[in-house]
């Protein structure tokens, strides 16, 4: 082996220079890891930093405390989790547009419905991202209460709270398949049929 094939094996290998705000979202990619991996009580500030491979003080260069860096992580990651708001589309039937958005719903819990769950149990960084969670939810529940009061004659006033309800039946079946995704399908006809049958059955006694 010639020196300078020794001398470039033994070197310590430089690393890259990353700009800042890359240098930001490694940092919260690391804290999402280790929510998820090993829950919030897991992710301080020195954990973080060996999970990234950066200094402590690097981390606090970014974020002033876990609290802060947790609220920030909370912050990126719920607007993928909670979508977009619901819209009827062109001649989509109520069985379909609920079928549309379970597998929607179902499929966004999946992805990031451990790590929000977690985050939002934090009540020191929860409290912001919980007022647009209630507002979401609030959108959420009128639309499908009109939709069901529209479609099936339900009282009006019963088509919210039955929505409400039909939405505790979605985020159910997601933990379900978050537990064990073999019953795909199953799972996700059978939600469907329990929300279809129920504004039906409310139509029909109302």
């Amino acid at each position: 082996m010639t020196d300078s094939a020794a001398s470039a094996k033994t070197a310590p290998r430089r690393r890259r220079r990353m700009a800042p705000e890359d240098r930001r979202e490694l940092i919260l990619d690391a804290a999402a890891r280790i929510v998820v991996e090993e829950g919030v009580s897991a992710a301080n500030m020195d954990r973080v930093a060996r999970e990234a491979e950066v200094s402590k003080p690097l981390v606090y260069n970014y974020f002033d405390n876990r609290a802060n860096l947790l609220g920030t992580l909370l912050v990126r990651e719920y607007p993928a989790f909670q979508g977009t708001p619901v819209r009827r589309r062109a001649n989509e039937s109520f069985e379909d547009i609920i079928r549309r958005t379970t597998l929607d719903f179902i499929d966004r819990f999946l992805a990031k419905g451990i790590l929000i769950q977690r985050l939002l149990n934090e009540p020191s960084v929860a409290a912001d991202v919980l007022k647009k969670q209630a507002k979401g939810r609030e959108a959420t529940v009128k639309f499908f209460g009109e939709l069901m009061e529209e479609e099936f004659d339900v009282p009006s006033g019963t088509g919210g709270l039955t929505a409400e309800l039909c939405m505790g039946i979605t985020r159910s079946a997601a933990q379900m398949l978050l537990r064990d995704e073999s019953d795909h399908d199953r799972i996700v006809d059978m939600t469907v049929q329990m929300i279809v049958g129920a504004a039906e059955k409310l139509g029909r006694s109302g």
